[in-house]
């Protein structure tokens, strides 16, 4: 196939199609509208496979779904029941029945006939808040176990990060993550509601000190060494394993059991963090480069209280890495073998190198548990520093496994994840006997004709794995740009071809399908920028030799955040509906993107604030010489969140010409100032291409850091901004927060060369979706501020 560094313009095609429709005011109401109706579409966030308990042969699927409410502004989960039969048609479908609000989560047991339930009950009539877990009888619903675990921990973890739940293969024990007690002091109690400490940063404010807890069922046998003869018929029990001051530097989520000791005890199995030098907790969501190693826990038996030495429980008092030190690991999952099988019990995980990037590529590791008490670790599958040729397989790029990842099939055990693949998420099945890596919905097959747009009209869909049922069936999200998610299911026990089963199709209006069938996109690469690619989003049919240049919609560049991560091809309803009000999209994966290899990674931050800024400019004006996008006044923008903000905010400064108007969300200004208050210091550094130790982390800022760091930002060149800037900031916001934006909009008034608003929205984080109001008012005060600058 001809490299990206040799592109050249297709001859013309004969073929034309009608000129794209002028673009007006009512695309951008009706792109409102359809918004604020997507946002009322269900999106399924979890699927659970359970096993019949019948005898008949269909499975259950289990689906929780996640939707907003306008009118009220809240966000409602509920959840659907699919009976699939052997060939994977839907032989029943429930209603969609939501949830109570009281309802934190829900785990169902291996054997599928138990449902654990987390509740918390708000106060009422003269009665206290509490906190229950309930055990439920999932073929009659009847509540069988209830347990009020108020006293006994704070909130509870649900998150990928230190959650969620985890049953004994059993399905008598279960093991779940929750924030510790308050101490309890004699003196001055009200001490220890103001004593600083230090939490996980974004989306986890207030999270301090998680411990694992172990809850027991009545007819667990766990609890044979714990109780005496006349509590064993009693109730369920729960048993904090750890306390903080056995591992002060250590905090410990992701539990899961291992096959039990001879003893009969517990085995336990979860992911340490650990604290910087400093006992700085470094905000943890999005990063893949903490300090993390995999623990086996050593369980002993103690008394519960020194003063009742009668009364017993679980402690862990040893914990033993099982990983390297120098790898961030993470995300353990455990093959319990069916009776009989020709394997042993095996461990996998994730890991990435500690330190630098904040994600990387990944490697996967097997542990293969002897029967002399042994184990045997493997790397599965190593990163990748450079793909040989495009569309060689680039290396892992997960956050986390799916926590139903294994599948058994003809071949042997494997894992299903779904990984960054260039533009797209890819659905992968890893062989746990090879290590061998298959695509499960591979690339289409580039059109080597038209080197400039390789892909166009062929099926560039991402799959989001949800899960599968330990057997061959494997559930997923399919969607696409502008294709709203559905529900797919492979087996891979059958033979043949691959072919995902649609089992949920989406329902939307008429109206609303009939305008999103309207819009089109592609993946084509972006010369001179490696292995670089737009993903290009259109309200009409993208034809570079259609006669329609003079009428070309405005176009919108969108560089993404991280700067270590990915624009995908799944659905995004905000992009979906900015091609809904006119405009083309370029969604720009820039140099320092994942899912191109290690080096792709590496290749951004000694050339940061320069190699993506270029790269992002460059697209709009490759676009151009392709007939794609109009370079006139009123037909060019730049949207950025994050890092894609500091692409937009260095744009603006320094080429104040190339667009008509910009809109920043929490961008990141300056990157001197922002390694003071961020809950990520360590990023600022690595992305300035500058040490930071972990174990000695900088009590301050050196000048020369200071000025390296303020020299490659957009702030200084904030001077020079002449281009109508839109900040939409989140208050709450711990990952870049808000006096980067507040910074950005007093140096523009005090120039006073730009006009500048900014919209603060209180209660919203990073990602501006703390509340459905911040959803629904960004995306529109955005658009009509491109509107306003628009030249329809």
């Amino acid at each position: 196939m001809t490299s990206h560094t040799s592109l050249q313009m297709p001859s013309p095609s004969p073929k034309r199609v009608p000129p794209p429709q002028r673009p007006t005011a009512n695309n951008v109401d009706a792109a409102i509208q359809h918004f604020n109706s997507l946002l009322e579409h269900p999106t399924v966030t979890r699927a659970t496979f359970l096993p019949s308990t019948s005898g008949d042969s269909n499975n259950t699927l289990l689906l929780d779904t996640s939707q907003r409410s306008i009118s009220a502004l809240i966000k409602r989960s509920a959840t659907q029941t699919l009976g699939l039969t052997d060939d994977g048609a839907v032989a029943f479908s429930s209603p969609l029945a939501f949830t109570s609000p009281e309802v934190q989560h829900t785990s169902f047991s291996p054997d599928g006939k138990l449902q654990a339930v987390f509740r918390n009950i708000s106060a009422k009539e003269g009665k206290g808040a509490k906190r229950v877990i309930e055990v439920l009888s999932v073929q009659d619903g009847l509540k069988l176990e209830e347990l009020d675990v108020t006293e006994e921990h704070g909130d509870w973890y649900f998150d990928a990060t230190f959650g969620p739940p985890s049953w004994h293969p059993s399905s008598h024990a279960l093991l779940f993550t929750a924030e510790a007690p308050k101490p309890k002091t004699e003196s001055l109690p009200q001490q220890s509601t103001y004593k600083y400490t230090p939490d996980f940063g974004e989306t986890f404010t207030g999270k301090k000190f998680p411990c694992t807890f172990l809850f027991l069922l009545p007819s667990s046998p766990f609890r044979n060494a714990v109780s005496s003869t006349s509590d064993l018929p009693s109730k369920p029990s729960v048993h904090r394993l750890m306390n903080a001051e056995h591992f002060p530097s250590t905090n410990f989520g992701q539990p899961v059991f291992l096959p039990d000791n001879v003893d009969g005890t517990p085995r336990i199995l979860a992911t340490g963090y650990s604290s910087l030098g400093d006992t700085r907790k470094l905000g943890i969501v999005y990063c893949a480069n903490r300090p993390a190693q995999i623990y086996e826990f050593s369980i002993s038996i103690v008394p519960l209280d020194p003063s009742s030495p009668a009364k017993l429980t679980y402690r862990v008092l040893t914990a033993t890495s099982q990983s390297d030190p120098t790898r961030s690991s993470r995300s353990p999952r455990v093959l319990h073998p069916p009776p009989n099988a020709p394997f042993a019990p095996l461990i996998v995980f994730l890991s990435n190198p500690v330190g630098g990037p904040h994600s990387s590529c990944a490697s996967l590791h097997a542990v293969a548990l002897q029967k002399d008490g042994g184990a045997k670790t493997v790397e599965l599958v190593a990163s990748v520093e450079k793909p040989k040729n495009l569309e060689d397989f680039p290396g892992l790029y997960v956050d986390q496994l799916p926590q139903s990842a294994f599948v058994l099939t003809e071949e042997g055990p494997g894992v299903v994840l779904s990984s960054i693949w260039r533009s797209r998420k890819v659905p992968l099945l890893v062989s746990l006997r090879t290590g061998e890596v298959t695509s499960l919905a591979p690339w289409p097959e580039a059109n080597e004709e038209d080197v400039v747009l390789p892909y166009l009209g062929k099926g560039l869909e991402s799959v989001n794995v949800l899960g599968t049922d330990g057997g061959g069936r494997v559930v997923a999200m399919r969607s696409g740009v502008v294709q709203i998610p559905e529900v797919v299911l492979l087996d891979l026990k059958k033979g043949g071809e691959r072919d995902w089963k649609v089992i949920k199709a989406p329902s939307l209006p008429k109206k609303l399908a009939n305008a999103l069938s309207s819009l089109s996109y592609t993946v084509l690469p972006l010369p001179k920028f490696d292995a670089s690619e737009l993903i290009l989003v259109s309200p009409c049919p993208i034809d570079p030799s259609a006669p329609a240049k003079p009428n070309l919609p405005p176009l919108i560049t969108f560089p993404h955040g991280g700067p270590h991560s990915t624009t995908t091809t799944e659905w995004s309803a905000y992009t979906a509906c900015l091609a809904l009000a006119g405009y083309r999209v370029a969604l720009v994966n820039y140099p320092g993107s994942l899912g191109y290899g290690q080096q792709f990674v590496d290749s951004l931050p000694p050339q940061l604030g320069t190699l993506e800024v270029e790269a992002t400019l460059a697209a709009g004006h490759y676009l151009n010489t392709l007939s794609l996008a109009s370079r006139t006044k009123g037909k060019k923008f730049v949207l950025g969140g994050s890092h894609g903000g500091w692409i937009a905010a260095h744009l603006s400064a320094r080429f104040p010409d190339e667009f008509d108007a910009t809109v920043m969300r929490n961008p990141v200004t300056d990157l001197a100032s922002n390694s003071f208050n961020t809950d990520i210091p360590d990023w600022c550094y690595a992305e300035g291409a500058l040490p930071y130790s972990l174990s000695h982390p900088p009590t301050a800022i050196s000048p020369e850091t200071f000025t390296h760091l303020r020299s490659i930002s957009p702030l200084s060149h904030a001077s020079h901004v002449t281009l109508p800037t839109l900040l939409l900031i989140g208050a709450s916001d711990r990952r870049v927060p808000p006096d980067q934006g507040r910074t950005w909009y007093h140096a523009l008034k005090g120039c006073k060369k730009s006009e500048v608003e900014m919209l603060v929205f209180e209660g919203n984080g990073h990602a501006l979706d703390g509340t459905v109001e911040a959803e629904v008012v960004g995306f529109e005060a955005g658009l009509r501020w491109f509107e306003r600058f628009t030249e329809w």
